[in-house]
């Protein structure tokens, strides 16, 4: 992404082209002059996914479950494939 930082906008574009940027988004803390941070959990994340849904095809929400197997699972699957969290 630093490559993105060249003043040139041709530049820009085809560095833009190449390497495309992604929004991935796990949890809401504002939205507008809305601070989400006292709410739950369940809340935020549902207010994320309505606002998130029509952003486009860069934007994504991670999947979140509250079934352990599941989440453990993915975190079987994920570990050492340089995706934290």
């Amino acid at each position: 992404l630093q490559l993105r930082l060249h003043p040139a906008a041709s530049r820009v574009q085809m560095l833009a082209g190449k390497t495309p940027a992604a929004f991935i988004a796990f949890d809401l803390l504002a939205l507008d002059d809305t601070d989400y941070t006292s709410r739950p959990f369940v809340a935020r994340r549902a207010t994320l996914v309505d606002a998130l849904a029509k952003a486009g095809p860069t934007f994504h929400v991670t999947p979140a479950t509250t079934d352990v197997a599941t989440a453990q699972r993915w975190f079987d699957e994920f570990e050492g494939a340089g995706l934290d969290g």
